[in-house]
């Protein structure tokens, strides 16, 4: 088994892999974007898969009082900006979270421009 880079070449392959898979996937160009790296391993029967790494801040948080809403939006906006900074500063092209919280998931959304992909909050840097 071997690997190499994801080549223009490869498009028409990792497109029908993407289109005939039962899981909801990203699109083919999300496997070229800038800041994203991605491998071909396949054999001497052809392509098997194609792994993409990218440089993704996770972060987690958890609030000491859950229903002082107030100082917890404002450390929250303290926080992303500051996350968002930094992110920018050490190359990670994306912000990732989980929660629990609609509310959280919500404020994050509408406040920082977060989007909800499968279960997960993502905002590109």
């Amino acid at each position: 088994m071997t690997s190499r880079p994801l080549e223009a070449t490869d498009y028409q392959m990792l497109k029908a892999a993407l289109d005939h898979d039962n899981f909801d996937h990203d699109s083919p160009q999300d496997y070229a974007s800038e800041g994203t790296e991605s491998q071909v391993y396949e054999d001497g029967n052809g392509p098997i898969a194609v792994f993409r790494y990218s440089m993704a801040l996770r972060i987690s948080a958890v609030w000491c009082n859950n229903l002082d809403t107030l100082r917890n939006a404002k450390s929250a906006i303290k926080f992303f900006n500051d996350a968002l900074a930094k992110a920018k500063d050490h190359g990670f092209t994306s912000i990732v979270f989980n929660t629990q919280s609609p509310t959280l998931a919500k404020f994050c959304i509408d406040q920082f421009g977060f989007e909800e992909r499968k279960g997960e909050y993502v905002r590109n840097v």
